[in-house]
């Protein structure tokens, strides 16, 4: 399931279509797609949650959705995280190097990776593999040796 209209959703239902309501958006087409997804005969362990980054979605509808991942994967659903060298990634950049090449983005990907892995995120799609699954392994390695606060709850 990709949610990719959750910003014309909350504007129509949640109200002004804030960076708090995509969430809400995000989690009405779940509900739909997943209704519509079992009718069709899929088994529910099998649904995959992708929220849609980048699609549809103002920068700060973006950033809400990956601070609040651990909210969408508490919902019981594999959650995909596919943010690798989005657009919205160049806003926090140093210099906002908004028209850049895509690649000047991998940091910021590794940096949003280890946030999924940290939030539980079933999984991510990446560009540059090793520096994120090198990351994550770091972080996973520094929760090892430090205790639950600094580790991650999955993608080890």
């Amino acid at each position: 399931m990709h949610a990719s209209d959750c910003t014309g959703y909350a504007r129509r239902n949640v109200g002004s279509g804030a960076a708090g309501s995509v969430l809400a958006g995000v989690l009405y087409l779940r509900d739909q797609r997943v209704d519509d997804a079992i009718e069709a005969g899929v088994l529910p362990d099998r649904l995959i949650l992708d929220p849609g980054l980048g699609f549809a979605k103002r920068p700060d509808h973006n950033w809400t959705l990956l601070a609040r991942l651990d909210e969408l994967i508490e919902l019981g659903f594999r959650v995909l995280v596919g943010s690798s060298r989005k657009g919205f990634l160049a806003g926090a950049l140093a210099g906002a190097r908004h028209d850049g090449p895509a690649r000047e983005r991998d940091a910021a990907t590794v940096a949003t990776t280890v946030l999924a892995a940290q939030a539980g995120a079933w999984g991510v799609r990446v560009h540059e593999v090793a520096a994120s699954a090198d990351a994550v392994r770091v972080v996973s390695t520094v929760g090892a040796a430090g205790g639950a606060r600094h580790g991650l709850r999955h993608l080890s």
